[in-house]
């Protein structure tokens, strides 16, 4: 733009824009007021907890109140209350009875003489057991005759940080 500084520029630009006639209003930024705080206020928007306030409070304007509710003595809901589905229990039986109409029999299950199945996951995947695995794993190092020498730490003092890390102890 043919000037050598960037200050030069700018001074040069600003000159124009005041030689065209254009001002801005003087600013006072230390008396400037406070903008807005959060981000509700930023966008216009009632701040939640007050618009639920506002809320409750037309309802109760309404004439409207819910009955007292003692939470205490009250059931939770179950799983399958919650998401509108009728029990497991009654949609089995539904189930069972749909099949029945249909004519499907499977043959008779006694459960309580069936064989108990793997009863953990390691059993279902058919590995050893990790506690079981370690106690062989170590079985086997003691019969490979390898045996650590005893150690009384109580009786040991603790290495250096130089002891540590194998540098010489400086003096």
């Amino acid at each position: 733009i043919g000037v050598p500084q960037p200050k030069q520029a700018a001074d040069g630009a600003m000159k124009a824009s005041d030689n065209f006639g254009y001002k801005s209003k003087v600013q006072m930024l230390f008396q400037k007021k406070a903008g807005p705080s959060n981000v509700w206020q930023q966008i216009g928007a009632q701040e939640p907890a007050q618009a639920a306030k506002g809320v409750m409070q037309a309802s109760d304007d309404a004439g409207y109140k819910g009955r007292a509710q003692m939470l205490s003595q009250q059931t939770p809901p179950t799983v399958w209350q919650t998401i509108g589905v009728p029990q497991p229990k009654q949609a089995a039986d539904g189930a069972m009875k749909a099949s029945d109409n249909f004519g499907y029999k499977s043959k008779v299950q006694m459960l309580f003489q069936k064989k108990a199945g793997p009863s953990n996951v390691w059993q279902q995947i058919g590995a050893q057991e990790p506690a079981q695995a370690a106690k062989g794993v170590m079985q086997a190092s003691d019969d490979a005759g390898y045996k650590g020498r005893a150690q009384m730490l109580s009786q040991q003092t603790p290495p250096t940080v130089w002891q540590t890390i194998g540098v010489p102890q400086p003096k």
